[in-house]
């Protein structure tokens, strides 16, 4: 009884260490649009991560004063918010979106230079 355990926890051990290691983590995107007169539109796009077998987005909070396109540029498939915004009664437009992203540890091995 007792070696069936021992394998049981060493194979057990040996699955964890095949698992890659991941961390998740919170990264913000901010910025105010200035030196717009009062009602004056500009266009705006923002970059959006994407998820690939490195990272995966698990949550995306958006602070936008109005609607934004999720777009997908067709040559690089870089993805990106569109919106096009009214400057507030100072002249700003404020935009906040916040990712909530997970992260495979990549293991990289060094080469001599």
């Amino acid at each position: 009884m007792s070696k069936t355990l021992i394998v049981l926890v060493l194979l057990a051990s040996i699955a964890a260490a095949d698992e890659p290691k991941s961390r998740s983590f919170k990264f913000t995107y901010e910025a105010t649009v200035t030196g717009l007169k009062p009602g004056q539109e500009a266009r705006i796009w923002l970059p959006v991560p994407q998820t690939t077998d490195d990272q995966q987005i698990i949550k995306v909070d958006k602070s936008f004063p109005v609607e934004a396109a999720q777009n997908t540029e067709s040559r690089f498939g870089n993805r990106m918010f569109y919106l096009a915004a009214k400057a507030d009664a100072d002249g700003n437009i404020l935009l906040k979106a916040v990712f909530t992203v997970n992260v495979t540890r990549l293991l990289v091995q060094r080469t001599k230079p």
